[in-house]
C-alpha cells in the first residue's frame, strides 16, 4: 500500500470486505459503497460493520434513479470491445469519485472465481467414483441457500457424465437443428448451456453460429475421454449470439496481495468435507485467511443485484427497444427483434429474471456496435 494509501470497493459482500480487512493492516484506505433503494441492506449493514472494524474512512454512495443500470449516458467511452461493466457506467462513475484520485484501487470482483470453486470440485468427485461424498456436500451446500437439492443433484451427474465435449457437442447439435428453445437457469454446474440469447437467434442466424460452435467443440469430442474440471469454469456458459468477449472486468486493474511471511506467497488451502452442513458461503476463504473475523466468514447469504437491473431496465426499456431494433444483429438478419423485445418487456416487468444475464450481454453489445457505427460513419 502507498503512503498515500488506496482506495477500495466495500459493497459489504464477502469478497471485497475481506480485501478491505487484509488493507487496512497494510495502510491507510479509503472504501467506498454504493447503495440505493434495490440493493440489499444485509450488504449495507456489512459494509458498515466492516469499516467501524477496521476504522478506515468510508464514503457511502446514495444513489437514484439516474444511477441504475443500462442508462449508458451520453459522452460514456465505448472502448475497444464490449464489457459487461459498461451497463454500469452511471452507478460507477457516482460512487468511484471520492477515490478518483488515489493511487490504486482494490475491488472484490473475481473473488468468486478463487473462492467458490466448489461446484466443479463435486463435478471431480463424481468422476472419480467419490458419489456419496460428493452428495452429502452438495445436499449441505443446498439447504444452506434453501435451495432443494434434487434438481442441483441432477445437473452436477449430468456434467460430469457428458464431460466438456460432450456438453459442447450437445449445445452445438441443438444450434444446428433449431430453434432453440428458451432454457431455464441451470440450478447446478454445467460446462455449457444454451441460453436465452440462442432462442433468439433467426434461421440464418443459427445457421452462421453453428458451424463455427461446431468446429470447436467436435474437435474436442474426438480428443476421447471425459474432460475433469479444473477451477471453475463460468457458472451457465452460453452459446449465443456475441461480438468480442463479454467478460465483467475489474473496475481498475491494481489487485490486491494477502500478507504473509516475506518471499513466501500464502498457499490456500482446500476445504475439507461438509461436516453436519457447511458452515460458512465461502468455506475456502475462511479456511485460508483465518485471521478474518469469525463474524464476516460465517456470514450464509449473499446479496442480489436482480431487483435493481430489473428497475434499470423498467427505466430504460424505450431506449434499449430502440437499441436493439436498430442494432446491426438485427440489420444482417442474426437476431429475430421481436424475441428479445419480448425478453426485454418480461424482464421489465419482473416476469422472468432468469433471463436478465443474457439480456445485459445483449443489450451491451448492440450499445458498443452503435458507437463503433457512428466512429465509422464519422471517419466516412
Amino acid at each position: 500500500m502507498p503512503p498515500a494509501g488506496g482506495g477500495a470497493d466495500l459493497s459489504g459482500g464477502l469478497d471485497s470486505s475481506a480485501a478491505v480487512v487484509l488493507a487496512a493492516d497494510a495502510g491507510p484506505v479509503h472504501a467506498v459503497t454504493y447503495t440505493d433503494g434495490y440493493t440489499s441492506a444485509e450488504d449495507m449493514a456489512f459494509a458498515s460493520r466492516v469499516a467501524e472494524h477496521t476504522g478506515i474512512t468510508h464514503t457511502v454512495d446514495i444513489g437514484a434513479d439516474e444511477q441504475l443500470p443500462f442508462s449508458f449516458p451520453a459522452g460514456q467511452p465505448t472502448g475497444a470491445e464490449p464489457v459487461l461493466e459498461a451497463a454500469m457506467f452511471a452507478m460507477d462513475t457516482s460512487y468511484l469519485h471520492p477515490v478518483r484520485g488515489l493511487p490504486l484501487h482494490l475491488t472484490g470482483h473475481g473473488g468468486d472465481i478463487v473462492l467458490d470453486a466448489s461446484s466443479s470440485c463435486w463435478v471431480r468427485l463424481l468422476q472419480d467414483g467419490r458419489r456419496r461424498e460428493a452428495h452429502r456436500q452438495v445436499v449441505a451446500f443446498a439447504r444452506l441457500r434453501n435451495t432443494a437439492p434434487g434438481p442441483y443433484w441432477k445437473a452436477l451427474k449430468q456434467a460430469a457424465d457428458l464431460g466438456r465435449a460432450g456438453s459442447l457437442e450437445r449445445a452445438a447439435e441443438a444450434l444446428e437443428r433449431g430453434p432453440v428453445r428458451p432454457q431455464t437457469a441451470v440450478t447446478g454446474w454445467s460446462w455449457c448451456r444454451l441460453g436465452a440469447a440462442a432462442s433468439w437467434l433467426t434461421g440464418y442466424g443459427r445457421h452462421r453460429r453453428s458451424p463455427a460452435a461446431a468446429g470447436r467443440t467436435r474437435p474436442a469430442a474426438g480428443a476421447g475421454g471425459r474432460v475433469r474440471p479444473v477451477g471453475r469454469p463460468a457458472l451457465g456458459g452460453r452459446l449465443g449470439p456475441r461480438l468480442g468477449p463479454l467478460r465483467p472486468r475489474a473496475r481498475h486493474p491494481a489487485g490486491v496481495s494477502v500478507p504473509g511471511q516475506p518471499g513466501r506467497p500464502r498457499r490456500l488451502r482446500r476445504p475439507g468435507p461438509a461436516r453436519r452442513g457447511l458452515v460458512a458461503y465461502k468455506p475456502l476463504l475462511r479456511e485460508s485467511v483465518p485471521e478474518l473475523p469469525d463474524w464476516l466468514t460465517s456470514r450464509r447469504s449473499k446479496g442480489s443485484f436482480t431487483a435493481q437491473r430489473i428497475a434499470g431496465l423498467a427505466r430504460h426499456r424505450d431506449r434499449l427497444d430502440g437499441l436493439i431494433v436498430s442494432s446491426p444483429l438485427v440489420g444482417g438478419g442474426l437476431i429475430d427483434p421481436a424475441a428479445v423485445r419480448s425478453a426485454l418487456t418480461q424482464a421489465a416487468r419482473g416476469q422472468c429474471a432468469t433471463v436478465i444475464a443474457d439480456l445485459h450481454q445483449m443489450l451491451v453489445t448492440c450499445w458498443w456496435l452503435s458507437g463503433q457505427t457512428t466512429e465509422l460513419e464519422a471517419a466516412c
